[in-house]
């Protein structure tokens, strides 16, 4: 989880950095950046062989052998089986990608993650910057609550 947390970091400290140089220095720099901070390494190996247990699973599936269910969301379960839903079940976003992947073009499990990885960013990313103007709304309105009624 240290390594997801960083890769996002990470990879906005690249991009600010990135963002102040001259336009002919910025693939040089972002390069050699994107080269030194490992962490996006560390999070793509650790989701491997997660990632190609659940192919292989698809894949024995296909061929009609008895693999454990997984279940990408609530749509697919019974009501009966709603209430023991997060007991019962294998719920993940690995499984969610692999099901909406091209059935005629299935994707290799590095495909998987770097969609995965893309979901998570933008996750993350967004929830920091909500997180972030909400602060300071409430940081507005309770250091100056004359500007919010301003506007």
């Amino acid at each position: 989880m240290d390594s997801a947390l960083a890769y996002v970091e990470q990879t906005l400290l690249n991009a600010e950095v990135v963002k102040l140089l001259p336009t002919f220095l910025a693939p040089i720099v972002g390069g050699t950046l994107s080269r030194c901070l490992s962490s996006h390494k560390t999070f793509f190996k650790s989701l491997i062989p997660a990632t190609e247990q659940r192919i292989e699973e698809q894949r024995l599936r296909s061929l009609g052998h008895r693999v454990p269910e997984r279940v990408s969301s609530t749509k697919q379960l019974h009501s009966s089986q709603i209430a023991n839903f997060c007991l019962l079940s294998q719920t993940d976003c690995i499984q969610r990608i692999i099901e909406t992947a091209p059935k005629q073009n299935p994707w290799s499990a590095e495909r998987v993650i770097y969609e995965l990885m893309a979901i998570w960013f933008g996750s993350v990313h967004i929830l920091s910057t909500v997180s972030h103007s909400h602060h300071r709304v409430h940081e507005d309105a309770t250091t100056n609550p004359s500007r919010l009624n301003s506007h």
